[in-house]
């Protein structure tokens, strides 16, 4: 089945050329000159995905992306905006009416159709491709296996791993780290969750631009002992393989923490599942993150090739050395953007007296335009150098 989309520009002949090549790759358009009745279309066809002009007459582009994120059944659906201006603070304002992506006219049709592609590829692959044993449900906290009636639900054989993601400082790319490193694992084909203990910033929502719908936060007014049953519920799939478990943003302390007892809950709920389970810790030190540590495969310390940074993850490493269990393998990666580190690695692995499992090149164009666009490293880049070590370091510490 064809993707549908809705296009809205008060340029006929843009208009025309963006319907005509959307057509041309195999995609049901819906169209409209008037950015009044596109908001209207866009609640009666439930399009896949959105293009609006920023620049329109009654009603600019901005307004009308803000309405449609304002009513529940268009709230999540990808929105591209156009704009003839190449303007920061035109783009800053796209996103923070909720769009997806930003092109400026004149824009090339194969960039167009990529950028779409990007935004429904991962829907795309969860309608071609088959259930196959072993998968996760969208759920995401059973194991699938089919009978002679269909597809059944039955526990997970005990196969998961949990990896714990920590920053020795701000800045150490904790969160870039665990959103990229999750997605690689999915890239895999391995049902993986990723999960965010930090109760204080909430990262990953902000990182990945998403409207929270559930959240963790809900999680610490239930009982622990029943914590299992309304976890799935607090799930966001996110592709086939990848479902997150988000946390508000909570500077102001609006919203509940969880406790020890319910954060372990969770955890054994989701490793026992026999996924991949991969933990943003934050900076925050708690009880919790104790248990998180206790239970994790591998804790993976992030720093960046500085003094600070260096000092704070040779104490830290120290200490995990000593007090961490026994199965717990502590591994630390240099988090690169542009070109920082002049110290030879060797060097740096003596210093800490540890070695490092990846030393991971960030280009800072396309952290910034991943970042911009609320999108995963990764999946932007999938055939960079960058996506490759993190693929690499994927499969070096998830359990084949």
């Amino acid at each position: 089945m064809s993707h549908k989309i809705l296009a809205v520009d008060d340029h006929p002949e843009t208009l025309d050329i963006v319907v005509k090549t959307l057509q041309h790759h195999g995609y049901e358009v819906v169209s409209s000159l008037s950015p009044v009745e596109g908001l209207q279309l866009a609640q009666d066809e439930l399009p896949d995905l959105a293009l609006l002009d920023v620049n329109m007459p009654e009603m600019d582009g901005l307004e009308v992306c803000r309405r449609m994120r304002a009513i529940p059944k268009l709230a999540n659906m990808p929105v591209i905006m156009f704009t003839a201006e190449d303007e920061p603070y035109q783009k800053l304002a796209g996103f923070d009416a909720g769009a997806d992506d930003y092109l400026t006219k004149p824009t090339d049709p194969d960039e167009m159709i990529a950028r779409i592609e990007g935004l429904l590829g991962e829907v795309k692959e969860s309608e071609e491709e088959p259930e196959a044993e072993g998968q996760a449900t969208p759920e995401g906290l059973f194991y699938t296996a089919p009978d002679k009636g269909g597809v059944t639900k039955v526990a997970a054989p005990p196969e998961g791993c949990m990896i714990a993601v920590l920053g020795v400082r701000g800045g150490a790319g904790a969160t870039l780290t665990a959103i990229n490193l999750a997605a690689s694992i999915a890239r895999m084909s391995r049902p993986c969750t990723l999960v965010d203990m930090d109760m204080q910033q909430g990262h990953i929502s902000l990182y990945l631009n998403r409207h929270i719908t559930g959240s963790i936060n809900t999680l610490a007014d239930i009982p622990a002992e029943d914590i299992g049953k309304w976890l799935p519920q607090q799930a966001v799939e996110l592709s086939q393989h990848l479902q997150l478990l988000l946390a508000h943003p909570n500077q102001d302390g609006r919203f509940p923490h969880l406790s020890a007892s319910q954060t372990a809950v969770i955890l054994d709920t989701l490793i026992q599942s026999g996924q991949s389970v991969v933990v943003d810790m934050g900076r925050e030190q708690s009880d919790a993150h104790r248990l998180i540590l206790e239970r994790a495969d591998q804790a993976l310390v992030c720093l960046s090739p500085e003094r600070i940074a260096l000092s704070g993850a040779k104490h830290l490493l120290s200490q995990y050395r000593k007090n961490l269990a026994p199965f717990t393998t502590v591994n630390a990666i240099i988090f690169d953007v542009g070109g920082q580190m002049v110290l030879p690695r060797k060097a740096v692995e003596t210093y800490l007296e540890h070695s490092l499992q990846a030393v991971i090149a960030i280009s800072p164009k396309e952290l910034t335009q991943a970042v911009n666009k609320g999108a995963i490293l990764v999946g932007t880049y999938a055939q960079g150098q960058t996506a490759k070590q993190f693929y690499q370091l994927a499969r070096q510490l998830v359990k084949k």
